[in-house]
């Protein structure tokens, strides 16, 4: 059974959303894991800037071969560990630990809050985060 964090963030805006999956990213990188982040690809240019800035003396990069590969389909995800700003919840066998990341905006929370009760109905505990 993965371990499952949501992250609800302080801000309304996507792009805190972006900035807090590089951080975590790089947090996942430094606990020796690659991740899956999965997003629309429309936000993929933004999400590469955001990585760009993640570590002050570095990039992650990101690729098939790389700390980082995003997705844009569920059925594309394959590593372990996966940072999730899809607008479904993760029931996938291999995942290991599923972060996802909730803004500040009404229809951030309304959609956080269906994948937290649809993890629960499938068994899930998952965990808060205040930031």
């Amino acid at each position: 059974m993965p371990q499952i964090d949501f992250y609800l963030l302080p801000e309304a805006e996507f792009s805190a959303s972006l900035r807090m999956a590089a951080l975590l990213a790089a947090k996942c990188q430094q606990a020796g894991q690659n991740c899956d982040l999965l997003l629309a690809s429309e936000h993929w240019p933004e999400m590469q800037e955001q990585l760009w800035q993640a570590k002050p003396d570095s990039f992650l990069p990101c690729g098939d071969d790389q700390p980082v590969r995003l997705c844009s389909h569920i059925e594309q995800l394959k590593r372990p560990w996966c940072l999730n700003l899809g607008s479904a919840p993760l029931n996938l066998g291999h995942l290991g630990r599923i972060f996802e990341l909730v803004g500040n905006s009404p229809d951030a929370l309304a959609l956080g809050r269906d994948k937290w009760r649809a993890y629960t109905q499938l068994g899930f505990k998952p965990n808060k985060h205040q930031l």
